[in-house]
């Protein structure tokens, strides 16, 4: 006659022809919540039983459960994806690339956004720069604005303030608002604008 089974919280006897609950059905993938409950095997995945629920595991680093359904397994490979590039979710799009491909994980640029450049040439952090008002790279990668001039809609058409450009040079060369100020009154705006920057505690 079998002996009684003796029954534990997510333990049940599995073998009948010794008393004992050998089994631990809250982990092991082949007695799931119960005796003989298989977990299902799924594509590129491990199956797994975890506080007695039937899960998977990736089998490799490259694969991702993007979706979160365990049915069709580990169903993206993120070294190629250019939607799901190195993990779930991450889309080379988001570093403003138009136009690219996922390498190994990594975002490859070939071509960025409108107004976006890869002006450091590292693919990582994609088209980082913005033409629009970048000073250093103004309109393109590496065209910087001439002196006191600062990039606007990507054009270096522009002075910083209290600068213009009375010489018609490229460039905003005089230290002052408009080029119409008469010559007397310069070294009184230029004495106003030394005093303005003076710290607060500074003797005259």
């Amino acid at each position: 006659p079998l002996h009684r089974s003796y029954f534990a919280l997510n333990v049940i006897i599995v073998n009948r022809k010794s008393p004992g609950c050998e089994t631990s059905t809250s982990n092991d993938p082949l007695n799931c919540n119960s005796c003989g409950r298989t977990c299902p095997a799924a594509p590129f995945a491990t199956a797994t039983c975890a506080n007695s629920q039937c899960g998977i595991q990736c089998s490799s680093v490259n694969r991702g459960n993007c979706d979160n359904q365990d049915g069709n397994g580990c169903e993206v490979d993120l070294a190629n994806d250019f939607n799901n590039c190195g993990s779930c979710g991450f889309s080379c799009s988001s570093l403003r690339v138009s136009n690219g491909k996922c390498v190994a994980g990594k975002c490859v640029v070939q071509q960025c956004d409108r107004y976006f450049g890869n002006c450091d040439d590292v693919s990582l952090n994609g088209c980082e720069t913005y033409f629009m008002n970048d000073t250093m790279h103004c309109g393109r990668c590496f065209s910087p604005c001439a002196q006191n001039t600062v990039c606007y809609q990507g054009s270096c058409d522009r002075c910083k303030p209290n600068w213009s450009n009375c010489d018609g040079v490229a460039g905003c060369e005089t230290p002052h608002p408009t080029c119409d100020i008469p010559p007397h009154r310069v070294a009184l705006f230029e004495e106003s604008l030394r005093l303005t920057w003076l710290p607060s505690n500074t003797m005259l």
